[in-house]
C-alpha cells in the first residue's frame, strides 16, 4: 500500500514539475514575441 502511495506522489510531482516548466516556457515565449 505504501509503495503505491509513494508512486502516486512521484507521478503527481513529475506532472506538477512538467506543468510548471511548460507554463514558464509558454509565458517566456509570449513575452519574447510581444517584445518583438
Amino acid at each position: 500500500m505504501e509503495s503505491v502511495e509513494i508512486r502516486m506522489d512521484l507521478v503527481a510531482r513529475s506532472q506538477v514539475a512538467y506543468f510548471t516548466r511548460y507554463c514558464r516556457n509558454h509565458i517566456w515565449i509570449r513575452k519574447y514575441s510581444d517584445a518583438e
